[in-house]
């Protein structure tokens, strides 16, 4: 039986989205800070070390074309710049991110160097004289109890957390319910599904994520849980995913479909590079789990993907 090509159009969208950003590192400060804090209810996390992200070929290749294409982000990197005082990839050294089942709420921690409540405080106000928002968008009061700091205007509240002295937590759907913060930084991941399922993952890896919610991968298959990770050494991007059907002989099925598809891709690329890339491909069951693995030279992939960004 044949299956939906789509897993392969996935396992490769996945591959080439995410290399963009891979790099070798260690744990990072936001995800030792967020690990802990994440309630067990957790059904998604992505950790991000920014710093070695920063530092990677691929990423100073594509960051400048990424600028170039959204007026908004390059308008925002400047704005900060400008108003606060600092550089976003310098002082962001690492983000983890929390999300719910719906994954549409969820929390941000980000490690940033040198930031304290009034410091944060100051830059939120200039970025809204900036902005020209008005004397109403300026806040005028810092409060911080324990480790929650509210930062208050004449018509509203914004909270955010603090673990430690330089992970900042934030709620971007709820910034004014303090309740909301707080069970985002009440801890409890480790006794969850998404927690065991944590103790899989190469958590020192540059980027890795983790999610329990399933997905249907076609019309008969369903994706219980999966997770994977990046990483960069002697000049190659790596890439290994896994992703769990919760039935081997479905694993099996769809992973055999999957390579065959790939080897054709390999005969017959839409472009010579694309061929390159898939080499090292590889996609094998591995008892309930279909697992990608893939390694290409990172200049090769950078090459590619600013060819392809600079013709949207």
């Amino acid at each position: 039986m044949r299956h939906s090509p789509g897993f392969v159009a996935a396992a490769v969208a996945v591959c080439t989205l995410s290399l963009v950003s891979a790099s070798q590192a260690g744990t990072t400060k936001a995800w030792t800070a967020a690990k802990g804090a994440m309630p067990a209810d957790t059904s998604v996390t992505i950790a991000i070390d920014v710093t070695a992200i920063a530092k990677s070929a691929t990423f100073e290749k594509l960051y400048p074309i990424a600028l170039g294409k959204s007026d908004d982000v390059k308008q925002g990197v400047e704005l900060v710049r400008t108003a606060c005082k600092f550089d976003p990839l310098v002082a962001i050294k690492s983000v983890a991110i929390g999300l719910d089942a719906t994954q549409s709420d969820g929390a941000v921690y980000v490690n940033i160097v040198d930031l304290t409540p009034a410091k944060l405080a100051a830059c939120l106000k200039e970025v809204a004289k900036a902005k020209g928002a008005g004397a109403k968008a300026e806040l005028v009061t810092v409060k911080t109890e324990a480790n929650i700091t509210d930062l208050q205007s004449e018509e509203k509240h914004v909270f955010f957390g603090w673990i430690g002295t330089d992970v900042l937590v934030m709620v971007p759907k709820h910034l004014d319910d303090k309740a909301a913060l707080k069970n985002w930084m009440g801890g409890g991941l480790a006794k969850g599904t998404l927690g065991k399922l944590l103790g899989k993952v190469k958590t020192d890896a540059a980027v890795f994520v983790a999610s329990t919610v399933g997905k249907p991968i076609d019309a008969t298959h369903n994706l219980k849980q999966g997770y994977g990770w990046l990483g960069l050494a002697a000049g190659n991007l790596s890439l290994e995913a896994h992703a769990d059907l919760g039935d081997p002989a479905a694993a099996k099925s769809l992973a055999t479909d999957a390579s065959t598809q790939i080897d054709q891709m390999r005969k017959n690329p839409p472009l010579p590079s694309i061929a390159d890339l898939l080499k090292n491909v590889t996609v094998a069951p591995a008892a309930s789990e279909i697992v990608v693995k893939a390694t290409v030279v990172e200049k090769d992939f950078a090459d590619l993907v600013a060819m392809a960004m600079a013709a949207m």
